[in-house]
This record gives structure tokens, C-alpha cells and sequence, in this order.
């Protein structure tokens, strides 16, 4: 529940900071190595029981009225 609590909090702080807060940065600002690819793909690598781990957050977040 935690990890999914986190998850649930960090999507909108990221989109703040970065698309809304902060000018968007070229890519080619970045080193040569800077792993983009893997940040902008993090939500898709979750594994099923990540995944499961959220909806059974949201559920319970939901039944609460929380």
C-alpha cells in the first residue's frame, strides 16, 4: 500500500515540477547518457503485482472517501 501511495502522489508532483512549474528542457541539454528513455517508461515497467498493489490502494482509498 505504501509503495502505490507513493506512486499515486509522485504522478502529479512530477507533472507540476516538470511540465507545468519548469520550462521544458531540450533533449539534446542532456548528457549523451541520460536515461529519458527509462524515466518516460517507468509506469509501463511496473510489474503485474505493482499494478495490483495501486488498484488495491485506489480501491480502498475510494471505499473510505478518503
Amino acid at each position: 500500500m505504501e509503495y502505490a501511495r507513493r506512486l499515486f502522489y509522485i504522478g502529479p508532483v512530477h507533472h507540476k515540477i516538470c511540465f507545468v512549474d519548469e520550462p521544458p528542457l531540450p533533449e539534446s541539454y542532456y548528457p549523451h547518457n541520460y536515461p529519458m528513455q527509462v524515466l518516460k517508461l517507468f509506469y509501463n515497467r511496473l510489474s503485474p503485482e505493482r499494478w495490483k498493489n495501486v488498484i488495491d490502494y485506489y480501491m480502498k482509498i475510494e471505499e473510505k472517501g478518503v
